[in-house]
């Protein structure tokens, strides 16, 4: 039954089709400068909390319970040389997770946009010239960059005061 349906449905015009691809990638862009803010954010929060959480602790230390031996001072002092490689490892972590996940994204924004040319590629051979030049207009920025590069709208070369075109000397002879 589900093939007999779907026999009747039309396909998706290569317009929709782009217009979805576009917007994925769009989606994508952003998601990527999303990420990049969001990852900016948590590890200057870790840093700063994680700073001032180093310093009231080591204040309060040192006021109220300090001891007078140097074994215990040792022990003591322990974690607080122990806290900021923990807190280096947690920024490690956060950037290794951000990283894995702008390189999946980076994976599905580099699918969509091969997708993407494969399709106008498609639309430059299939469709007629009229509807291709639209489509290419409308979803291909590059190629009417291209287009206009190898099209000179430049003025003609001609001599600038002070230049001169070399002339031919033609003698004539004596009749």
């Amino acid at each position: 039954m589900g093939n007999v349906v779907s026999r009747w449905k039309a396909k998706p015009s290569t317009v929709d089709v782009l217009e979805t691809i576009d917007k994925d990638i769009k989606n994508l862009e952003e998601f990527r400068e999303k990420n990049e803010r969001l990852l900016k954010l948590w590890v200057g929060r870790l840093l700063l909390y994680s700073s001032l959480l180093y310093l009231v602790t080591c204040v309060s230390v040192y006021l109220w319970c300090f001891p007078e031996q140097w074994i215990e001072r040792l022990l003591l002092a322990l974690p607080f040389v122990l806290f900021p490689v923990l807190i280096w490892f947690m920024r490690k972590l956060l950037i290794y997770l951000f990283s894995k996940r702008t390189e999946r994204n980076n994976e599905k924004l580099g699918d969509l946009r091969n997708q993407k040319r494969k399709i106008l590629e498609e639309v430059m051979e299939k469709e007629t010239y009229k509807n291709a030049k639209l489509i290419l207009e409308r979803f291909d920025p590059e190629s009417k960059k291209k287009d206009q590069e190898s099209t000179p709208v430049g003025p003609q070369m001609t001599p600038r005061p002070g230049q001169e075109l070399r002339q031919r000397n033609i003698s004539q002879r004596p009749r």
